[in-house]
């Protein structure tokens, strides 16, 4: 397996990693919505309730993690890319 296969391969686990984080605090523990009829029919009221702050200190390293592996196979790419153009003007 190439270098920047690896990189990228590491990339989408953080990407999921990041995704069920954020899947969590939308479905499950972030917050609650409840709506009720408005007094004045046909309309309603709907009120939205933080129950828990998303953490940002898990979602920075997973959103930076992602970047940084995104970021080190354009790198081999880019690498690989140039040494065999030299390689081939030789």
């Amino acid at each position: 397996m190439w270098p920047h296969e690896l990189k990228l391969s590491r990339a989408r686990q953080h990407l999921k990693e990041l995704e069920a984080e954020i899947d969590r605090w939308v479905h499950v523990d972030g917050y609650s919505i409840s709506m009720a009829p408005h007094p004045e029919p046909p309309d309603y009221l709907v009120t939205a309730q933080l129950l828990r702050p998303p953490d940002d200190a898990p979602l920075a390293l997973l959103i930076g993690d992602v970047l940084q592996n995104a970021r080190s196979a354009l790198e081999y790419i880019a690498y690989r890319s140039v040494t065999k153009e030299r390689s081939a003007d030789t």
